[in-house]
């Protein structure tokens, strides 16, 4: 039996670290999403394009994994001048972005975090833009160049700009600096120094005569090409990459990608070969106390995405380690891959890139491939032999467990274990109750909030995504102005089909939100239908229980609880029974009701809500009302209109009938009250006041309840309003 020496948090304890959310952006690859296409596709996203310099050093490889849309920054939203913007490392503005997505990708609203005990751990290198204001201005534009580009600032401005207490640091171990500060930030987790934790690495490739550096030491492949694993292997290829997670506690997370069973590093010390030659005893060592502190054994890894560079001397000592560690008692082959073979070797950051392509594996169940395989290198034993098996084609993951190595070359190591997301949704997500769900977003610009709400389409149809996107937006997000809603329903394949968007809208800088009110009628002859619909959503359903309790405490006879009925009493006690549900609905939802009003049934409604009824006294005016209106009506119309409300004889009987009743005070709230003991709020010109009320009034009314057909579209459509 394996003794656990150190054993970190079980994956079932509610302490557990897990990843919560994502983002980056990748070699032509500007969120996740591209990227995951793109290893998939098994695209080549290393190109020899020049939009970095011109290639004129014959010393200097073309090819280079490059980001994007540098040039592009929202200054305003992240408050900063446009002369700080255009003095600021890239690398600042990157991180700030995809941080702010990274927690929004968790599924939290920014003020979740804020003033909250959160660390960011930030790996980063180079700055080339230090360099260019440092070293080659002596006239600054302004006095806070030196903020934009310290490479100290890069943890400081995302903890400034999101308001964290945790520590803030930035890590420099060159090639491991991302997965160095995956460790600082578990290690400062699972001491207490912080709750949870924003960690990203960054690199860009600006200046030439960095990479000529790289060239001079020998590590990179003359022609471009990173060919990890592979008999052609020469070196490897520089890359951008800006990669951020955060991670938090499992009883903590709204979203749980994997949990991060443990991390480790150490250091190579002193070797007789150099500082850059690679150790795989002190690998093997770091691997062996990493698991020895967990309740795994090594062959139980699934697979491992190794640091593999492509370089001489690299591959085959991280193999011989990873073969002497993973492969002792296996059955099957180790599978192996390296994401640098799709992007190029992204440094600082590619520990990083390395979990993020695992993240992918893990979402999907299967390993996207390396390129640039074709036979094995002949120096490493491991791959002739079998025991090492490099994924070049999409390849099932076949457990939950994946390992991942990152070195420096100065010797810092670094090693991770993460495993699945134990919580297998139920169908694959696929609801049960075949409701269509609102999805309601706010962004930027009318194309960014469209975008996203697309985006949605055709993909799974999941209720769980969008429950995080209504706590993303269940308040204002700051400078967040264009809103936009659309309504999903799910094709029997399980995929999302678009069922109605509506114009995303610009909202004026000095907008100012007018009151919600709502607006409650009668109900035509589908009475029946509604309920049915509505009862699938729980708080609608808890409030018709309720009241079913209460109709049976006040003991109706006449009240049929089967619906088969259709007479004035079913017509207004359901009716009423649906209102107060839709109203609990609408409150669960998180609106705020500013001011009510009403005609016919809903009358009635509005002054239980009011309070001038308890929820007794108003089935038992609604059960006086559908009594007496049954005994003078023989018809199965619910239009009662003017042939009721000017009756006198039936409002005699009404006011007798609900005599014992004591009324409270209408709050101002019920905007348009009038007397229950009688029948006068049946008549039309009640309507017609109410309409004309609420238009000449600058408020947002609600009807969330009408005649159409499809009552539950009318109603997601009121709310998305």
């Amino acid at each position: 039996m394996k003794t656990v020496t150190n054993c970190s948090e079980p994956i079932d304890s509610e302490n557990s670290i897990v990843i919560s959310g994502i983002s980056g952006k990748y070699p032509r690859s500007d969120n996740v999403q591209e990227f995951a296409n793109n290893l998939y596709s098994k695209v080549d996203l290393v190109d020899d394009k020049e939009e970095r310099w011109r290639h004129t050093h014959p010393d200097i490889p073309k090819r280079l994994g490059k980001l994007n849309h540098l040039e592009k920054f929202d200054a305003d939203f992240f408050g900063y001048s446009p002369k700080e913007a255009h003095t600021m490392d890239p690398q600042h503005r990157l991180l700030l972005e995809h941080c702010y997505e990274a927690v929004m990708d968790a599924g939290l609203h920014l003020d979740d975090l804020r003033g909250s005990k959160t660390g960011v751990f930030i790996g980063i290198s180079m700055s080339e833009t230090e360099t260019y204001w440092t070293y080659k201005k002596t006239q600054m534009p302004y006095r806070r160049v030196m903020l934009g580009f310290t490479r100290s600032m890069t943890a400081l401005k995302i903890a400034y700009a999101l308001d964290l207490k945790g520590p803030a640091m930035t890590v420099d171990t060159a090639c491991s600096s991302s997965m160095y500060a995956l460790d600082w930030a578990c290690k400062a987790i699972r001491q207490g120094q912080c709750d949870a934790a924003i960690v990203a690495g960054t690199n860009l490739t600006l200046h030439p005569y960095i990479t000529l550096q790289f060239a001079l030491l020998g590590v990179l492949a003359a022609d471009g090409y990173c060919r990890p694993f592979d008999k052609n292997a020469s070196g490897y290829s520089r890359s951008e990459a800006n990669a951020v997670i955060l991670l938090q506690k499992a009883k903590d997370a709204k979203r749980i990608y994997a949990h991060v069973v443990n991390t480790k590093t150490n250091c190579d010390g002193y070797k007789l070969e150099g500082i850059t030659f690679p150790s795989n005893k002190i690998q093997k060592q770091l691997l062996d106390e990493l698991y020895s502190e967990v309740p795994y054994d090594p062959k139980d890894i699934s697979y491992v995405e190794a640091h593999s560079t492509g370089t001489v001397v690299g591959d085959p000592e991280e193999c011989d380690a990873i073969d002497k560690v993973f492969c002792p008692n296996r059955t099957s082959p180790l599978l192996v891959g390296s994401v640098k073979s799709n992007i190029g070797h992204s440094e600082p950051a590619a520990g990083l890139c390395s979990v993020t392509k695992c993240v992918i594996a893990m979402q999907n169940r299967i390993i996207p491939p390396n390129i640039h395989y074709t036979e094995p290198r002949t120096d490493v034993p491991s791959l002739l032999n079998g025991k090492l098996k490099v994924v070049d084609q999409c390849t099932p993951l076949g457990g939950p467990l994946v390992a991942v190595n990152s070195f420096g070359f100065g010797g810092a190591n670094a090693h991770a274990l993460l495993h699945n997301c134990t919580k297998q949704k139920i169908n694959g997500g696929y609801p049960k109750d075949g409701l269509p769900r609102l999805v309601v977003w706010s962004g930027r610009t009318i194309e960014a909030v469209d975008q996203f709400l697309d985006s949605l389409k055709g993909k799974s149809f999941d209720p769980e995504l969008y429950a995080l996107t209504h706590n993303i937006q269940r308040k204002e997000l700051p400078k967040m102005t264009t809103k936009g809603y659309a309504i999903f329903g799910g094709r029997q394949d399980g995929t999302a089909e678009l069922l109605y968007k509506a114009a995303s809208n610009k909202i004026p800088k000095k907008y100012k939100l007018p009151p919600v009110t709502l607006a409650f009628g009668q109900l035509e002859g589908n009475w029946k239908a509604t309920v049915q619909a509505f009862n699938q959503f729980p708080e609608f359903a808890n409030g018709i229980a309720e009241c079913l309790q209460a109709i049976k405490d006040c003991g109706f006879d006449a009240f049929d609880q089967t619906m088969q009925a259709n007479d004035p009493i079913q017509h207004i006690l359901w009716t009423f029974m649906a209102q107060v549900g839709v109203y609990r609905l609408l409150t669960a939802s998180g609106v705020t009701i500013d001011q009510y009003g009403g005609y016919s049934i809903g009358q009635i409604t509005c002054a239980y809500l009011d309070g001038v009824l308890s929820l007794h006294d108003a089935l038992r005016v609604a059960y006086a009302h559908g009594y007496i209106i049954r005994a003078h009506h023989t018809e199965k119309s619910a239009n009662y209109g003017s042939g009721v409300s000017s009756n006198k004889q039936l409002t005699v009987k009404l006011a007798t009938a609900l005599k014992p009743l004591r009324l409270q005070a209408a709050t101002p709230k019920w905007f348009n009250p009038c007397q229950l003991k009688t029948f006068e709020m049946y008549d039309p010109k009640v309507m017609t006041t109410l309409h004309h009320t609420l238009e000449a009034n600058e408020a947002i009314v609600l009807q969330p309840l009408n005649a159409s057909k499809d009552v539950l579209m009318h109603f997601l459509k009121s709310l998305g309003e």
